[in-house]
């Protein structure tokens, strides 16, 4: 998922399993403000390495899980070698990104399942906010609503890639 700021900021969540490079060029796309991957699955960060080589990105956000994927051991490889990259484990604090605040939710290890826990987001911009949770499932969304952690938004996307176990 692609979000830019009026002043062309961009947020970028999860990159699918391919190179998203002709997309993001399609929209204008120079550099990549806040890159996150809300689970290390290859479907969701398959495309991160060609994010991050031909375009500046500012920061880094995932979960901290490691895993053994090639995918996931080149993208760790290659954010090493890019020390201009921050990287930052969610919670973490507040992203600001131009008029854009990201808020990083508390990962929930309870309700983990196979694809958790994901990193989930409230993204506000002016009066407009959207939760924004990977593929958290049932147990996960429900510890983010009864932890507080999810106000009334503008836009709910949908997780899991709309499946019914989110």
């Amino acid at each position: 998922m692609v979000v830019r700021a009026p002043g062309g900021e961009t947020v970028l969540i999860d990159a699918g399993p391919a190179s998203p490079l002709r997309f993001l060029q399609q929209m204008g796309v120079e550099q990549v403000d806040l890159l996150v991957a809300t689970h290390p699955h290859d479907d969701h960060i398959g495309g991160m390495v060609d994010v991050l080589t031909p375009r500046p990105v500012h920061a880094f956000v995932d979960n901290g899980t490691a895993v053994s994927s090639d995918r996931y051991l080149q993208l760790m490889a290659t954010l090493e070698r890019l020390s201009e990259v921050s990287i930052v484990t969610a919670p973490g604090p507040p992203q600001t990104v131009g008029a854009m605040t990201v808020q990083l939710l508390p990962l929930s290890w309870d309700a983990a399942g196979p694809d958790g826990p994901s990193v989930a987001a409230v993204l506000r911009f002016g009066a407009f906010s959207a939760f924004l949770s990977g593929d958290s499932e049932r147990a996960e969304l429900t510890a983010f609503v009864e932890g507080g952690h999810v106000p009334d938004v503008t836009l709910l996307k949908a997780p899991h890639h709309g499946s019914a176990r989110g």
